[in-house]
C-alpha cells in the first residue's frame, strides 16, 4: 500500500474522529465539534440514545461493551484537541472509572491520529469477512472516499467503496481451480483443497446478498463453517482457508458462481444447551483477556450475554406457546440464535440477538398474511417480555436480572390464562 496524504484542515479532523467514534461504536457515542482559528477541540460523549450503526461490521464489540458498562447517557467520555502546531491532545474524563480509561485512551489516540491520515478503517475486530478487508486495504486508492470517512475502496459496507472494488472485476469469472491453487500456496493437501473449493463454491451459489456487503459475509461465514467444517482436522485450518478465500473475493479476476435455484435454507449454528451455559461463559472470558481485555470487563461481558440468552430463553418459550410450536436456541454467547417452528420443519422464525442488537428473519415461502401475523406476534410479545423485565427490574431493592426475568415470564403467562393480555 502507498504512502497516503494527510488532512491538514483541523475542522475535517475533528469531523472525521467524530464520525469514526460513531461507526466504531455501532451509534452508542457522539462528539461535539469546536473549531476555532488555530485549535480544534471534540467532547466525545455516551449517545444519548443509540442511533443505528452505519456500517455494521466495523462495529467494535469490545468499545460497546465498554460504553455501555461505565458510562451515562450523555456522560463526557474523553475530549481530544487539534492544534495548528503540534499533534493531539487525550484528556480523558475524571468521571470514567480508573480501570475503563486505558481502553478508552487507546481507542481514542488511535483515532486522533487516524483522523489526520486518509487510511481504511480498523478492522483488527472483524472475525468473518477479515481476509476481504484485509485485502481491500492494501489495494485501497490513496485518496478519501466521498461517503465514508476512509479510503476510497476500503471499507467494503459503504456502498462507494465496495463499487470501486466490484468495478475493476471487468474480465472476472468464477474458478474453482484458482480457488483451490490459493489454498494449496498455504500448504493444504491438494485433494483437501480441491475438495473445499468445490464447497467454496456450492457456499457460494446459494448466497443471495450483495457480493462483499456485510450480509454477504454474514451467510459466507455460517454457510461455509456449515459445509466445511468435517473437511478439516482442526478449526485453525478452516479459519486459515475461509480467510484465503475471502481475500480471493475483491480480487480483480474473481465472481461468484452461478446462482442456484433453489438456494437451501440457511443453516443454523449448534444448540447452545443449558448445561454447557457456564462453561461458555468461562471460554469467553478466558479468549477475552488472552485477547487483551481486561478481566473485569470480561468478566461483565460473560454476564451480559447469559442475561440475554436468558431473555431470549423466555421470549422463545413464550412465542413457542403462543404459536404452538418448537423454540430453541443455537449458537455461542456473542451470537444467539432463537428458531421456532414445526418439529421436523425448518424453522418459521429465525431472530438473531447479540449485544449489539436483534434481527427476525421469517422462513422464505410463507404467504403475505402468515408473514405479516408472525411479524405482529414476534414484535408483540417481544415488546411485553421487555416491559415486564423492566417493571421487575424497578420493583427490586436489588438488581438481579434472572430473577426479573423468571418473574416477568411467570406474569406473562399468568395473563394469557386469566385473558389478561
Amino acid at each position: 500500500m502507498s504512502a497516503r496524504p494527510g488532512i491538514s484542515s483541523l475542522s475535517e479532523r475533528a469531523a472525521r474522529a467524530e464520525r469514526m467514534w460513531r461507526i466504531y461504536s455501532g451509534g452508542r457515542i457522539a462528539a461535539e465539534a469546536r473549531v476555532e482559528d488555530r485549535e480544534a477541540t471534540l467532547r466525545v460523549i455516551r449517545a444519548r440514545t443509540p442511533g443505528e450503526a452505519e456500517y455494521p461490521s466495523l462495529v467494535d464489540a469490545s468499545l460497546v461493551w465498554l460504553t455501555l458498562e461505565v458510562a451515562a447517557p450523555t456522560e463526557t467520555i474523553v475530549t481530544l484537541k487539534w492544534q495548528a502546531e503540534g499533534g493531539a491532545q487525550v484528556m480523558m474524563s475524571l468521571s470514567i472509572p480508573a480501570e475503563a480509561r486505558p481502553g478508552f485512551e487507546a481507542i481514542a489516540r488511535a483515532i486522533a491520529f487516524e483522523a489526520g491520515l486518509v487510511e481504511p478503517p480498523r478492522i483488527g475486530h472483524i472475525d468473518v469477512g477479515r481476509g476481504a478487508w484485509e485485502q481491500a486495504g492494501y489495494a485501497a486508492e490513496p485518496r478519501l472516499c466521498g461517503t465514508c470517512p476512509f479510503a476510497r475502496a476500503s471499507n467494503l459496507d459503504c456502498p462507494e467503496c465496495r463499487s470501486v472494488v466490484m468495478e475493476r472485476k471487468t474480465f472476472s469469472q468464477w474458478s474453482r481451480a484458482r480457488v483451490a491453487e490459493g489454498l494449496r500456496a498455504l500448504d493444504f493437501d491438494p485433494d483437501l483443497a480441491s475438495r473445499v473449493a468445490l464447497e467454496a463454491e456450492i457456499v457460494l451459489s446459494q448466497i443471495q446478498a450483495p457480493m462483499l456487503s456485510h450480509q454477504f459475509f454474514d451467510e459466507w461465514g455460517l454457510r461455509f463453517g456449515d459445509g466445511a467444517r468435517e473437511l478439516f482436522e482442526s478449526e485453525d485450518d478452516l479459519t486459515i482457508a475461509r480467510d484465503m478465500i475471502e481475500a480471493q473475493t475483491v480480487q480483480p479476476w474473481f465472481r461468484l458462481p452461478p446462482a442456484a435455484e433453489r438456494p437451501r435454507p440457511r443453516p443454523l449454528p449448534p444448540v447452545l444447551a443449558e448445561a454447557a451455559l457456564g462453561a461458555a461463559a468461562r471460554r469467553k472470558v478466558r479468549e477475552l483477556v488472552e485477547a487483551g481485555v481486561p478481566r473485569w470487563q470480561a468478566e461483565r461481558h460473560a454476564a451480559a450475554s447469559l442475561t440475554l440468552r436468558r431473555l431470549l430463553a423466555a421470549e422463545g418459550e413464550l412465542l413457542g406457546e403462543r404459536l404452538g410450536a418448537v423454540a430453541r436456541i443455537h449458537g455461542a454467547l456473542d451470537r444467539l440464535t432463537l428458531a421456532i417452528g414445526a418439529e421436523g420443519e425448518d424453522p418459521w422464525i429465525v431472530e438473531v440477538a447479540t449485544p449489539l442488537g436483534r434481527s427476525v428473519e421469517l422462513r422464505r415461502g410463507l404467504g403475505e398474511d402468515e408473514r405479516t401475523r408472525l411479524e405482529a406476534e414476534v414484535a408483540r410479545t417481544h415488546r411485553q417480555l421487555m416491559d415486564a423485565v423492566a417493571a421487575e427490574r424497578r420493583a427490586m431493592a436489588e438488581a438481579d436480572d434472572a430473577r426479573a426475568i423468571a418473574l416477568a415470564l411467570e406474569n406473562l403467562r399468568g395473563s394469557a390464562v386469566n385473558g389478561r393480555e
